[in-house]
């Protein structure tokens, strides 16, 4: 049995547990309270999940972060790159998570990620993928900065797959700067099992490195979201 995962999975509940007062609070006072704070709780809790599961993070680039909003984009080798990300990023910032992650069943947390407007993207359903990346572009131009894996799914790889291109008309569409961001040796933290059994959860030291932002798309509005995609992908392969 492996009891760092059982361990990490009971104490982010319980941690969850202990916020039901601040949520309930943020709840029945929407107004009262900035993105910044709802999404400070996030952040916590995102940090402490890995320091729960001893994943250490060693992060390089924060001086490449631009000011105001921007679309975050990372490579996706395991699901624990959501935390990742969302732990190490200094502004409110709304991850695009596929829809059959089923994020959006777990209780309380599923409350806390519509909180800070995450959106859940159901890639069977075009109609509906379309709406998600629309209120997505909304959000960039609005209210908060975006995060994303335009590899659609995890990889668990330490290959960088290939990009949606979709993702990237959110860019082009709202003209904000694209902040690509690598994350090295996530993949083995987690290994699902087969059938019902509980998976392997491993100590592991990952690297972050938050990459120049992109602005190509910016000094040109027409380019195409595919020239895009080609491009950051390629940056985060030659790091």
């Amino acid at each position: 049995m492996n009891y760092l995962f059982i361990k990490g999975i009971i104490s982010q509940m319980c941690r969850l547990i202990a916020l039901l007062p601040t949520y309930i609070k943020f709840k029945l006072y929407p107004n009262k309270y900035s993105l910044e704070q709802k999404f400070e709780i996030i952040n916590k809790h995102c940090i402490n999940t890995l320091k729960d599961l001893k994943v250490f993070t060693y992060i390089e680039g924060k001086e490449n972060l631009p000011e105001g909003n921007v679309l975050f984009v990372a490579n996706h080798s395991n699901w624990i790159d959501a935390f990742i990300l969302l732990s190490i990023v200094d502004r409110p910032t709304a991850m695009v998570i596929a829809k059959e992650a089923n994020w959006e069943n777990f209780p309380i947390l599923s409350g806390w990620l519509d909180m800070f407007n995450c959106l859940h993207l159901d890639r069977e359903n075009n109609r509906a993928a379309l709406k998600t990346m629309n209120e997505a572009n909304n959000l960039l131009k609005e209210t908060s900065s975006v995060g994303i894996f335009p590899e659609g799914m995890v990889t668990r790889s330490n290959n960088i797959g290939e990009f949606k291109s979709g993702a990237f008309r959110m860019a082009i569409k709202s003209q904000v700067p694209i902040v690509p961001i690598l994350i090295e040796n996530s993949k083995d933290v987690y290994i699902p099992s087969i059938g019902f059994k509980i998976g392997k959860s491993y100590s592991k030291q990952v690297s972050v490195k938050i990459l120049p932002p992109v602005y190509d798309h910016i000094e040109n509005p027409k380019i195409k979201s595919s020239v895009i995609s080609d491009l950051v992908r390629n940056t985060l392969i030659e790091n």
